[in-house]
């Protein structure tokens, strides 16, 4: 039997995994993994031991989950999809500043990481609660690969003086993390550049900016998603379950939230493998789809 140094180069090798990444998953440096492994270490060798069986068993467990159960949806077109490109397409078209507002776990998020990747010139920036300008206009320059160094006064004119003209768009995914300063960077930035901007959040995000006049009165009207559609649900669960389950069921199940019928489906084929039930069973199925829908405490 391979020992568990062996057992670990093997892992590694195997699924292109760097030293540095296993060190990191396990909670240790990459120098003190190293070392184990060449058996030079000088501290507890029994811990590095213990952690390296913990995390194979864990990548094992994973895998083995990933094998018997599809994670995640292949990307589908949606409407959410089609409404924010179209509304990133005026922005960017006409140098405005969009919001596009939905609500939680319909596929923003997943909609701009495929715009993302289908231009890639667009600077695509994502809020989190409590971000400051000055990091604000560092993520705004590294998205945009300019340096990210210096006072708010240098990172300003960096983006300014390397944006004016070129068309580029902004795109802040979470906007309703930001405050009112950053809101109103954004402004001038649009202001001083003639790149559109879109800002994509929630939609008490809308809302909120009625209390700031200068910054309201400079926005295009709202592209308002709505929930996902019947075809959008069936599209999306037939790359991710191979069921006879008619489409209302999933839809309704999930009241048109994507992030919901993900793990909708995903809690469904577990129950069913569990129960030793066939996906193709569909009136078992209905059944297990209505009862993990309950259990979540989602719409069903």
């Amino acid at each position: 039997m391979n020992t568990l140094r062996e057992q670990l180069s093997e892992h590694l090798e195997s699924n292109k995994i760097s030293q540095e990444a296993a060190a990191s998953a396990m909670g240790i440096s990459g120098s003190a993994l190293s070392a184990w492994r060449k058996e030079k270490y000088a501290g507890d060798n029994a811990r590095i031991e213990a952690l390296v069986v913990e995390y194979l068993g864990r990548q094992v467990a994973t895998a083995t989950e990933i094998r018997a159960f599809k994670r995640d949806f292949d990307f589908v077109e949606t409407s959410v999809y089609t409404d924010i490109r179209k509304g990133i397409e005026l922005a960017e078209t006409r140098g405005e500043i969009r919001p596009v507002v939905g609500r939680s776990g319909i596929g923003k998020t997943t909609a701009l990481a495929r715009i993302r990747e289908e231009k890639q010139s667009a600077i695509f920036v994502e809020a989190y609660k409590g971000i400051r300008k000055n990091r604000y206009l560092a993520k705004i320059c590294k998205a945009a690969g300019l340096p990210a160094k210096g006072s708010f006064d240098d990172l300003f004119e960096i983006i300014v003086d390397n944006l004016k003209g070129t068309g580029r768009p902004l795109y802040i995914d979470e906007a309703e993390n930001l405050n009112i300063d950053e809101i109103d960077i954004t402004r001038r930035i649009v202001d001083f550049t003639g790149c559109g901007a879109v800002l994509t959040g929630l939609p008490s995000f809308y809302d909120q900016l009625r209390r700031y006049p200068y910054i309201f009165n400079r926005l295009a009207m709202p592209i308002r998603l709505e929930k996902l559609q019947a075809h959008d649900t069936e599209r999306m669960v037939a790359t991710m379950c191979s069921s006879n389950v008619p489409t209302e069921i999933w839809h309704l199940a999930c009241g048109g939230v994507g992030r919901d019928l993900k793990m909708i489906v995903l809690e469904s084929m577990r129950v069913a493998s569990l129960n030793k039930v066939e996906l193709t069973d569909t009136p078992a199925m209905i059944r297990i789809i209505n009862k993990v829908t309950k259990e979540l405490g989602r719409t069903a």
